[in-house]
């Protein structure tokens, strides 16, 4: 059986949805992924605040936030629940989140109870069921016979900037108090006009203000860790899942030091295939060495070809090697 649950719209810089439906159970808001709603920032506290159902409503309370937690432009005390209203505003730092209010599960019928009719359609008009976003449709086509099935249509996403507000704009409160007053300007133009370009160069602000985040091993996208790896000629292969490129770039500066050696090489080989190879070397004077890699052990999942193109990119150029899979 569904519960109540509240709807909140948010913005803010590199948000992945609009909206965010809270449950009864309520969530933990900050800046570390163990948080219910992770918002990475770095005026985010770890544990900003929290949102819950008491008494027939939802909450918002302040954990202890290092910037704070503002509700409606008036900070809130640390530790201090206050209840929402419909309409509220909740700021914590760059981002905002608006309570539009609960959403209650619809009431059950009873077993046996007949189905409202609804009116025929006119003649010739195929009947839709209604849709909560707008649809792309082909064009229609006139079913083959009577008994035909309407195809299913495909939904197309929200295509509006994430994070950017939609009425009215953030950036009205940086000009003279003349150019907000509904009076002199009752359409909004000024407030309308400044979204052209704050939905222009918000994703650039955004970008600057948290570029910290690409260059930590934790929030770095997997692409972005890619290519800051070849700053320390090492390649980090896209087939490596995202935890195994985490755990090579938290040791990358340990890895380049390294590049070439015997150790560098048994480091780099178990953060990828999670098992730890052995390297003999050839001791007959040859620049040759062997690799015993025991993949049957290995959950990655990756297959020989990649244990080779990481051998030769972290291998000496000079040196032979044989590869041994076991």
């Amino acid at each position: 059986m569904q519960e109540i649950s509240g709807s909140f719209r948010i913005t803010g810089p590199n948000i992945e949805q609009d909206h965010v439906i809270v449950p009864r159970s309520g969530w933990y808001v900050g800046r570390t992924p163990n948080n219910d709603l992770m918002l990475p920032h770095s005026q985010i506290s770890r544990q900003h605040m929290r949102l819950f159902w008491q008494d027939g409503g939802f909450w918002v309370e302040d954990m202890g936030s290092t910037n704070g937690v503002w509700l409606n432009e008036v900070r809130l005390e640390a530790q201090t629940p206050v209840r929402l209203q419909e309409g509220d505003v909740i700021g914590a730092g760059p981002f905002t989140l608006t309570y539009e209010g609960l959403l209650r599960p619809p009431a059950p019928q009873p077993a046996g109870a007949a189905l409202r009719e609804l009116p025929a359609a006119p003649p010739g008009v195929i009947e839709m069921p209604p849709v909560t976003v707008r649809p792309r449709l082909a064009a229609p086509q006139a079913p083959a016979a009577a008994e035909a099935v309407i195809p299913r249509v495909r939904v197309r996403e929200n295509r509006y900037p994430q994070g950017i507000p939609r009425e009215r704009s953030t950036w009205l409160q940086y000009l003279p108090g003349i150019y907000s007053d509904p009076a002199l300007d009752p359409t909004h133009f000024m407030s309308r006009y400044l979204l052209i370009f704050e939905s222009i160069l918000s994703p650039v602000i955004w970008m600057v203000d948290n570029f910290d985040l690409y260059l930590s091993p934790e929030t770095a996208p997997p692409e972005w860790m890619q290519w800051m790896a070849s700053w320390f000629d090492i390649t980090i292969f896209p087939e490596l899942s995202v935890e195994r490129q985490r755990a090579i770039m938290r040791q990358i500066a340990w890895l380049f030091l390294r590049r070439g050696t015997r150790a560098g090489l048994e480091r780099i080989l178990e953060l990828c295939f999670g098992v730890r190879p052995e390297i003999f070397e050839n001791l007959d004077g040859a620049c040759q060495f062997t690799v015993r890699l025991p993949l049957s052990q290995s959950s990655t999942g990756l297959d020989r070809s990649v244990a080779e193109r990481i051998i030769e990119s972290q291998k000496p150029a000079f040196a032979t090697y044989v590869l041994e899979i076991t």
